[in-house]
Formats: C-alpha cells, sequence, structure tokens
C-alpha cells in the first residue's frame, strides 16, 4: 500500500508539469510590477515646447560688415561684472571661469546651426539672428537666469564678442519656510547641502522637482524672484502639505486558474516620512471571491488552490542618484487531481533586489540613466509535506543597464538595455538541470524593453511596446522567456504558455480619447519564442487582439478601470486557450 501511494504521488508530481511552474513564476513577477508600478516615477519637462525650425543667416543684406570671428570672452577679458559686493564680484568671477567651456560650446553650436562661416558678410538682422539664436540655445541648455550680450563696440576689426550674464543662486526654498524638514527635503532632492552662488540650471531643478513629485500628491511648482545681491536669484518651490501616507485597493482576474483567478491586493505607501523624499511601499496580495474546485472521482475528495503575495519597497533619491530596495514573496498551491486522492503541490519564491541608478545627461527632450542591480532568489516546492530537491533553486548575481527615455509636445519614447548574469554570490547553489547541460545558475541574458507613443491631434494616440530577451546560455524556468497572456500577447488566458531561451513580444494599441481621461482602445499582439520548452511541437508563435475601456473616475476619488475583451489570431494547433477572454482591473486610491 505505501508502494502505491508513494508512486501516486510521483505521478502528481509529474502532473505539476513546467508550464504550471512558469505560470506561478510568470504571476509572482506580474504581482511584484503591479506593486512597484503603485508609486510612478515623475517626468518633469520645465522647457518642453514644440519644435521650431531653424532661420539661417541671409548674407545678401546692405549695409553688410565682413566679420571673421564670433568668440566668448574669457573671464580675465572682463573688466567688471557689475556685482554688488566686491564678494560678490570674486564669486561670479571665479562661476564664469568655471562654466566658460560650457558656454563656450554653446556659441560654437548655434554658429554652426547657423551655418556661420568666417568672412561673412553679415547686416543688423543677421547680427541680431546670431544675438538671438545664442540665448535660445543658453536656455535650451537649462540657463534660464543666463544670458549673452554683444559687447564689441566697433564692427571695424572684423570681430564680434560676447559676454554671459551669469544668473545664479542666491537661496532655495520649499514654500518660503526654513525648517529642518525641509532642508533636508532640498538636500535629498539637490544632492548638496548649499546651493549658493551656484549658476541655476533647469536640469538640475527639473531632477530636483521630480524627487520632490514622488512624494506628493499635488503637483510642485517653482518660482524664480529677484534677489537683493544683482546676477543672482531666489528660488521658491511650492508644494501643498499633506498627509504622508498613500493606500489603494484593486482587484483583477489575471491569475491562474489552479492557484485562484481572481486576485486582491492592498497597497500602502508612505511619502516623505522621514523628511528625505524617501518612499516606503507594502502590498500583500492573495486569491479572492470564486475559488475553482477540483474533485476526485475516486473518493469524492474537493478542495482548490491559493496564492498569496507580498511586496516591499524602499527608495531614496539624492540629486541625480537613486536607491533603492525590493522584496517580493509569493505562496501558492495547486491541487493535483491523481487517481486515487487529491494531493496539494505548493510553491514558495522569494526575491530581493537593490540598484543604484545614475541620471547622467537630460536636457529638453532626453533624459539618459545607467543602474546597477544586485539581485538573489530562491525557489522551493512541495507535494503535501515533501520537498521536491529536483525543484529547489537558490541563484543570485548583478544586472547591468541604460534607460533612455524622449520626450516631446506630442510624442514620447523610452528604451531599456539590460545585461544579467547569474554568479555564486549570497549563497548561489547549482541549478538542478545544471549537470545534465539544461540549465545553469550561472545564466546570462541580454533584455531589451522598448516603448513609444503618439498622440495625434484628434483625441487618438498610438502606444507601441517591445520586449525582447536573448539567452546567452542555457536559462532556467525562472529566466526564460514567456508569451501568452494579458502582459504579453493579449487574446489568451494565460493558463499556459510559450517559453523559451529567446523571444520578442510586440503589443500595439490605438486609443481614443472619448471623455476627459477615459478612452476606449483596440490591441494587436504578436509574440514568439525560440529554443522552446513549452513542449509545443510546431511554431511558437502567437498573435491576438482585445478591445477594450479604461480610465479614471476622479468624481469617486480616483477610481480607475480597465475592462478588455480579447480573442487569439494565431496559435499552434495543441496550444489550448479559450477562444475569448474577458479580463479586468479596478482599483481605488485613497
Amino acid at each position: 500500500m505505501r508502494t502505491l501511494l508513494s508512486l501516486s504521488m510521483v505521478c502528481a508530481a509529474l502532473l505539476a508539469n513546467e508550464t504550471n511552474l512558469k505560470n506561478e513564476l510568470n504571476n509572482e513577477e506580474i504581482r511584484a510590477n503591479m506593486a512597484s508600478s503603485f508609486n510612478e516615477s515623475s517626468n518633469i519637462n520645465l522647457l518642453n515646447e514644440k519644435p521650431t525650425s531653424e532661420s539661417k543667416l541671409n548674407l545678401n543684406e546692405t549695409p553688410c560688415f565682413k566679420i571673421d570671428k564670433i568668440s566668448l570672452l574669457s573671464e580675465n577679458e572682463v573688466a567688471s561684472f557689475n556685482a554688488s559686493s566686491g564678494a560678490d564680484e570674486a564669486i561670479i568671477r571665479k562661476a564664469y571661469n568655471a562654466n566658460y567651456s560650457k558656454f563656450n560650446s554653446i556659441l560654437e553650436a548655434s554658429l554652426n546651426k547657423l551655418d556661420f562661416k568666417s568672412g561673412s558678410c553679415l547686416g543688423k538682422n543677421s547680427i541680431n539672428l546670431i544675438i538671438n539664436s545664442f540665448n535660445n540655445e543658453i536656455i535650451k541648455s537649462g540657463y534660464i537666469t543666463s544670458s549673452a550680450s554683444l559687447v564689441t563696440k566697433s564692427l571695424k576689426d572684423a570681430n564680434l564678442e560676447f559676454v554671459i550674464n551669469l544668473g545664479l543662486i542666491d537661496d532655495i526654498s520649499i514654500n518660503e519656510i526654513d525648517s529642518q524638514r525641509n532642508r533636508a527635503s532640498l538636500f535629498s532632492a539637490f544632492g548638496e547641502y548649499s546651493h549658493k552662488n551656484k549658476v541655476a540650471n533647469i536640469r538640475d531643478i527639473e531632477q530636483a522637482l521630480e524627487s520632490l513629485q514622488n512624494v506628493s500628491k499635488n503637483d510642485v511648482s517653482i518660482k524664480f524672484l529677484p534677489s537683493n545681491r544683482a546676477g543672482f536669484s531666489n528660488i521658491v518651490i511650492t508644494r501643498v502639505d499633506s498627509f504622508p501616507l498613500k493606500a489603494a485597493i484593486s482587484i483583477d482576474n489575471l491569475g491562474s486558474k489552479q492557484s485562484g483567478k481572481y486576485q486582491g491586493m492592498v497597497n500602502l505607501s508612505t511619502l516623505n516620512l522621514l523628511g528625505f523624499n524617501e518612499i516606503f511601499s507594502f502590498s500583500r496580495g492573495k486569491d479572492v471571491l470564486k475559488k475553482y474546485n477540483v474533485t476526485n472521482k475516486f473518493n469524492g475528495a474537493s478542495d482548490h488552490g491559493a496564492s498569496n503575495n507580498y511586496y516591499y519597497g524602499f527608495s531614496i533619491p539624492f540629486g541625480y542618484f537613486m536607491l533603492e530596495y525590493e522584496k517580493s514573496k509569493y505562496d501558492y498551491a495547486q491541487i493535483i487531481n491523481a487517481a486515487y486522492n487529491l494531493y496539494t503541490y505548493k510553491g514558495r519564491s522569494e526575491s530581493d533586489s537593490l540598484s543604484l541608478a545614475y541620471t547622467f545627461y537630460r536636457d529638453s527632450n532626453f533624459k539618459n540613466s545607467a543602474y546597477v542591480k544586485l539581485f538573489k532568489r530562491k525557489n522551493k516546492n512541495y507535494l503535501e509535506d515533501y520537498e521536491l530537491d529536483n525543484q529547489a533553486r537558490r541563484n543570485a548575481g548583478y544586472e547591468i543597464g541604460v534607460k533612455s527615455s524622449y520626450n516631446s509636445y506630442n510624442q514620447a519614447f523610452s528604451a531599456k538595455l539590460a545585461y544579467k548574469k547569474g554568479t555564486g554570490i549570497f549563497r548561489s547553489m547549482p541549478d538542478p538541470l545544471e549537470d545534465s547541460g539544461e540549465a545553469t545558475s550561472r545564466f546570462a541574458l541580454i533584455n531589451l524593453n522598448l516603448n513609444y507613443k503618439y498622440k495625434f491631434e484628434l483625441p487618438l494616440s498610438y502606444d507601441l511596446n517591445i520586449n525582447a530577451r536573448y539567452g546567452l546560455n542555457k536559462l532556467s524556468l525562472q529566466d526564460k522567456f514567456s508569451i501568452g497572456g494579458y502582459h504579453s500577447v493579449r487574446g489568451y488566458d494565460g493558463e499556459s504558455s510559450l517559453v523559451g531561451n529567446h523571444g520578442v513580444s510586440v503589443r500595439n494599441t490605438l486609443s481614443y480619447n472619448y471623455y476627459k481621461s477615459n478612452s476606449i482602445y483596440a490591441g494587436l499582439d504578436a509574440g514568439m519564442v525560440r529554443a522552446a520548452s513549452s513542449g509545443i511541437k510546431d511554431k511558437n508563435t502567437l498573435a491576438g487582439y482585445a478591445i477594450g475601456l479604461r480610465g479614471s473616475i476622479k468624481a469617486y476619488n480616483n477610481l480607475s478601470y480597465d475592462i478588455s475583451v480579447s480573442k487569439p489570431l494565431y496559435k499552434p494547433k495543441s496550444y489550448e486557450t479559450k477562444s475569448t477572454n474577458v479580463n479586468f482591473i479596478i482599483s481605488y486610491e485613497f
């Protein structure tokens, strides 16, 4: 009898196939991503204007003057900066000298755009165009309180000479209140204790405002006020202080039938509780509402699966740096219907990551950053109370990547390229399939994510999302690329996936905004995997489409919804899914 029982349990374990395991791992990642997206990062661009065409110099003006050289005076060539005091004169001279090469590069770029050539004969309009173009480029570079002046008194020597009227910072305050808490927020946002006597650059201010906006329930704004020191300004940041807690509840039907189709989640975040623009996040989710019961025909026993997930997050900015820690846990139980009994197949996944990001470049349209991340994760699976050693995994490693985003008045683009490598740190252990050569804990892969959005003149917008992964060696189940479901290729119920070492998915969405922040949309998706391990014999390609409604109702304190109907268009013959799928996500933010 004991032998029969053991054999039955082994057969039950075999029923818990790789696809089911991958689906639960996908659920863990989906829940963690949904929790982390509760605190979206802001993107502030104070000088985002519609692009204009550049004018060219008119070389046919009369009268005109031959100009051989256009230059920027160095600090020792300027007699006086007209400062309020001798001390301020020294401060301005030091700042002028430190920033000379930047403004000289701006002048050269401006002249190149105008196609200026030495020896050109320029009239009054062309000279004014050079002055205006130089000042416009200064503003585009972020120096909105600085300007250039033409100091040439005579054009007989064939030279045009400029001097920069620097705009420096005298003081920065929040709500014009000098408190310890506000000083801490400014220290974190700007990444420095003192801001006095620095040349004002809107890029530094935008970066700081994003940090302040991320922990504010209301929009932040700035204004420049004149200082009693000539050439200096006071920057006042206006922020409405509110209760430092944000909460939301949500429900969706994006889970798996085996462990709970309907999922509920509670999100809590503290905003700037310590005063350093930090965010603490917590999320708790579980299966709710209707359960899928499994009944054994032999003994009549009935039971259902379940799932629980947790997410913890912490982030704190420091100027152009961002430090972030994330931890997630996911527990699930599936009911295996064997010949003579029901068995509970359980799994637990845990993951931790610590990342440091640095924004190394930003201008009026682009923002580029690089990051490094350390991660560790472990997975254990059980049949009843017996641990399945051949499914236990513990690995760790690092990830390095770059992110880039572009924003203009009617379009936005973002890209992320990352290299992820498994190593032996944090007591990693070999993959159970390592001896057979089917997988390794020292995996290496490349991820690519592309997002593009275009807003038409009509209340119409188009979104394109591309996700791709390339495995540089044999990947374990956790790292393989999968498609099929709401978050990858729409049109499928998500109960099974196509899985492979390499893959790509493309999502196209056309949205019509019919009322305020509410829209109707249509989506067309496709994806494929290679070096597949899904058990599908024919082509590993999926395509599907979706039609839905999404938006928010502000009158009910930020009630958000996304309801869609989707159908498959193309799939392998042996791939099973519902012919029509209805999905929803409803959330309410307090």
